[in-house]
């Protein structure tokens, strides 16, 4: 029988070293607010460093009933969208009007902006108003797999109990298992964190209405990553521990509606490319 390669705990909770953002809801927004750049050149900015560098995700998951209603999916899906595109930019206003952030274009920096951006994501939405929590916790599971069913096993460990996990999910979300794999090779200490949004969009037929659940998943990538492909090299079977945040939660978008009335119309498109750039959709 094939031994059994142990690569040690590949995803982490957050270390809590290296800059915090402000924890609440109206301090993060001030500070935001106090950015200079213009929301273009800020968008512009956001959608090079996350090319380089990419952290945070939005992945969504409507079910088959919901795309069965299109006319009602899509509606709900852009008020989604207008907020992810408004919330990523007060992300990246934080990032860039950070004096304790390196600014300027060396690999190392562009790291270190894209993990306080994932840290300032988790932090900005837990205090959303119009985002509902249901759970926060921390959570540690164990894998041991065949090595060429590690990203399979991975997948499901994470999204058990929100999804179904179908070989066509596993196919769309190969994407970011590989950055994950290329974060190591980041110089930065803070460049291993990541933060998943992941959405699950459900039709009401009493309401002929959409209803979204969010889980954000938030974490650091160790560098025990890079054991990874060595096992697979190596070793039939593989073993591992995963830490990580799972922050669940209920999107209300008639309080988000309420919201975005008083937002300015180009605060919700300044990031789109951004947005769009990051974005996995998964089938039913």
């Amino acid at each position: 029988m094939s031994e059994v390669f142990d690569v040690g705990k590949v995803v982490d909770l957050y270390s809590g070293l290296g800059v915090q953002p402000a924890a609440a809801f109206n301090d993060l927004m001030a500070v935001a607010g106090k950015t200079e750049l213009p929301n273009k050149e800020v968008a512009e900015k956001a959608v090079k460093d996350a090319k380089e560098v990419p952290s945070v995700w939005f992945v969504n998951f409507p079910d088959k009933t919901s795309t069965e209603h299109k006319g009602v999916l899509q509606k709900y899906m852009q008020s989604i969208e207008d907020y992810r595109c408004w919330a990523s930019l007060v992300w990246w206003r934080t990032v860039y009007g950070s004096d304790k952030i390196p600014q300027d274009g060396k690999k190392e920096s562009i790291a270190t902006r894209s993990a306080y951006c994932a840290r300032v994501a988790v932090h900005h939405m837990k205090t959303t108003p119009w985002i509902a929590m249901s759970l926060d916790h921390n959570v540690s599971k164990n894998i041991e797999c065949k090595t060429t069913e590690f990203h399979t096993e991975l997948i499901k460990a994470i999204l058990l109990g929100f999804v179904n996990v179908t070989p066509s999910v596993i196919l769309a979300l190969e994407g970011i298992l590989e950055s994950l794999r290329l974060t190591i090779q980041q110089s930065s200490s803070n460049s291993e964190n990541k933060t998943i949004v992941c959405e699950r969009y459900e039709y009401l037929p009493q309401a002929d209405a959409i209803k979204s659940y969010i889980r954000v998943i938030s974490f650091s990538v160790t560098n025990s990553m890079r054991n990874v492909q060595n096992a697979k090299k190596t070793s039939k079977l593989i073993k591992c521990t995963i830490d990580y945040n799972d922050y669940e939660a209920l999107f209300n978008q008639n309080k988000w509606n309420d919201a975005a009335a008083k937002i300015d119309e180009e605060q919700k498109k300044a990031a789109e490319d951004f947005v769009k750039q990051e974005t996995v959709n998964c089938p039913p």
